[in-house]
């Protein structure tokens, strides 16, 4: 809300912002800085004393309240820094080697409002056995015709890579919005692109498409990353 703007480019709300550490200690992330040594006439320095010994385990609201930084939520799934790493890399499939020459497409409708759909492309090196992701996208849609050319687009980008021609995509899509019938819809769109197979999670005989990912399934799925990116980082 600090930084929402209006039309006109003018900040929506008028921001004063007081914090108890100097630029270059808080772009070092030295959070015990030593340069601002003037309290504001609200605060005491035994209160200060008090407060960062209340919240010595909790980094995030030692910075919100002893210093005045605006900090984001700590229960993000990746690291920040991490995910803009990866965001800028651009590293090449030239020389892998496919396993059973499949490339799973994994996506994820939106839910409406500030959220996005997101979709990520990725397949199994058979020498390295490493998964190896070749596409990411995440985009706010808000229309079927908005998504249908986000999932063309970015299946195309993957049609252009190098021994992605003729893989045969493996859709993993997320029905836990939408249901079967949205996740259908996707399928449908993602059926232009042969060869094609739709991942079901349905139990019954009917086989429908879509997979309903659980809270369980998902923290599954982050720590297999994090495991993953500690066997890369060893090596």
């Amino acid at each position: 809300m600090l930084q929402m703007k209006k039309p006109d480019g003018n900040l929506l709300f008028n921001v004063l912002t007081v914090e108890m550490i100097c630029a270059v200690c808080k772009e070092a992330g030295k959070f015990d800085c030593k340069h601002v040594n003037k309290l504001p006439p609200w605060k005491t320095s035994e209160r200060q004393d008090l407060v960062k010994t209340l919240m010595a385990n909790d980094a995030a609201m030692f910075q919100r309240e002893q210093l005045g930084i605006v900090t984001s939520s700590d229960t993000a799934a990746f690291d920040g820094a991490a995910i803009d790493r990866f965001s800028l890399s651009r590293s090449t499939i030239t020389g892998c080697t496919i396993e059973g020459n499949d490339v799973y497409v994994a996506y994820d409708p939106c839910g409406g409002g500030a959220s996005a759909a997101a979709i990520v492309m990725g397949f199994v090196d058979t020498v390295t056995r490493q998964f190896v992701i070749c596409g990411a996208n995440a985009k706010q849609l808000s229309s079927d015709g908005a998504q249908e050319n986000f999932i063309k687009s970015n299946i195309q980008e993957l049609r252009a890579l190098p021994a992605m021609g003729n893989t045969r995509i493996i859709g993993i899509i997320e029905s836990n919005f939408g249901g079967n019938v949205g996740a259908s819809r996707i399928g449908n769109i993602l059926s232009e692109f042969t060869p094609v197979r739709i991942m079901t999670g349905d139990s019954t005989n009917q086989k429908r498409a879509g997979v309903i990912t659980t809270d369980v399934v998902k923290e599954r799925c982050v720590l297999f990353c994090h495991v993953c990116r500690r066997e890369e980082s060893s090596v």
